[in-house]
């Protein structure tokens, strides 16, 4: 029996895209994801980052909200991966009237 092992690849640089992210943007986003240069990258990171970002902004009224990352070989390491990710907000979602169906207590 043999085994083929495979290290897992490595962060190098993450940068964040998209309408509205500036330098300190990018920079929160990163911190708040722990998204540090060296860190493995595995299916458990992808789908976290893959519900966690959208949901920041869903819960900020940017109902469609959703990412995509981008990755590409680092130049100066051959185990380590830039990643780039692409932030999509979609259109604000706002509340336009509420309507309360047999209310007789409260007038509207």
């Amino acid at each position: 029996m043999q085994f083929q092992l495979q290290d897992l690849k490595e962060l190098g640089e993450v940068k964040f895209i998209g309408k509205g992210i500036g330098k300190s943007k990018n920079e929160k986003l990163i911190k708040d994801n722990n998204l540090k240069p060296g860190t493995k990258i595995n299916s458990n990171l992808i789908s976290s980052l893959q519900n966690k970002i959208p949901q920041e902004y869903i819960s900020k009224g940017f109902a469609d909200a959703k990412i995509n990352i981008q990755e590409k070989a680092n130049g100066n390491d051959s185990n380590l991966v830039d990643w780039t990710i692409e932030v999509e907000k979609g259109k604000k979602v706002k509340i336009d009237k509420i309507e309360f169906d047999g209310n007789e207590q409260v007038s509207d």
